[in-house]
């Protein structure tokens, strides 16, 4: 299968819960002959390195770093990473990439209050979505909610599934969304 998974954070250095447990995912699934491409910010506001300290920590691995239109492109453990240079633009890549490499599922980590990805993986792609939850706070239901939203919400009924990284998380969408 072909796999496509997104993130607004960056894949290297992967520093939190979500960007190790998302690179861990992507790279378990090419050990078991998948095609896997990940659509990544290089750098935001949570990892301070700059382009080129981005660049050189993944070099420091063997890794040859292709950059061309704002987009540093390398293979790392067998994954096709897409590392863009602006933050903002992760998600018009995401469709130009959901285009172009015709995934058959486009997993989603919800690292992110506006669930922008989500949003744009779902009207390119609506029935070969996988929303990956890990942060209750960036989910747009429930009590611990940072930015509550019924129309974000309403995503997640649109996806076709839902991967919980733990049962609190799941529990946590059970409970607040009915999903």
């Amino acid at each position: 299968m072909k796999i496509l998974i997104t993130m607004q954070l960056p894949y290297v250095p992967a520093l939190g819960g979500a960007n190790k447990c998302n690179r861990m995912l992507a790279e378990a699934l090419v050990q078991k002959k998948h095609m896997v491409q990940a659509i990544v910010p290089a750098t935001n506001e949570v990892n301070v390195l700059t382009l080129e300290q981005f660049r050189d920590q993944v070099r420091t691995q063997g890794v040859n770093v292709q950059s061309q239109a704002g987009v540093d492109r390398f293979h790392l453990n067998g994954v096709e990473v897409h590392a863009l240079h602006e933050p903002a633009h992760v998600r018009s890549h995401l469709i130009t990439q959901i285009d172009a490499f015709d995934p058959d599922w486009v997993f989603v980590s919800g690292e992110e209050w506006s669930q922008g990805l989500l949003e744009a993986a779902l009207k390119s792609l609506p029935s070969r979505v996988i929303y990956l939850a890990h942060t209750v706070l960036f989910l747009p239901f429930g009590p611990q909610a940072f930015f509550p939203s019924q129309n974000r919400t309403q995503l997640f009924h649109r996806a076709t599934g839902i991967i919980a990284c733990s049962r609190f998380v799941h529990g946590y969408i059970r409970t607040w969304s009915g999903l």
